[in-house]
């Protein structure tokens, strides 16, 4: 099926939303950053990269409950995405829940062998259970 005129727009203000959104959190300005990726997705509620960059305004500004909500709303979106799983585990660790988030960074290795940010959050996670 061919996406029509109105669904393209849709979905190019969605990207272009997500893009302010991570210009706003670069400079701090999570409110802001928020309002942004919450367009996004109201545009695009399918747009995995909105729901982790919300996700990650929400653990920056200490909201982990919420947090934890837009990282599992953006594995739902696109269960094979790396970024999603290991950010899911950053935030789970914040919430003292170790042995979850160590099983969330496995599996963001076991989408993209070698991504080092997810091997060190593995390697601290792993440390913090001895």
């Amino acid at each position: 099926m061919i996406p029509n005129a109105t669904q393209q727009t849709a979905t190019a203000q969605a990207a272009a939303s997500n893009d302010r959104g991570v210009a706003m959190a670069a400079s701090r300005r999570y409110d802001d950053a928020l309002a942004h990726f919450d367009r996004a997705i109201a545009l695009e509620p399918t747009l995995s990269a909105a729901h982790v960059n919300r996700a990650l305004a929400l653990l920056m500004t200490g909201r982990l409950h919420e947090a934890l909500g837009s990282a599992d709303h953006a594995i739902a979106t696109r269960a094979d995405s790396a970024e999603a799983w290991n950010l899911r585990g950053q935030i789970l660790g914040s919430m003292h829940r170790t042995e979850e988030a160590l099983g969330c960074f496995e599996r963001a290795l076991a989408l993209r062998p070698g991504f080092a940010e997810a091997a060190a959050n593995r390697t601290i996670a792993s440390a913090a259970l001895e």
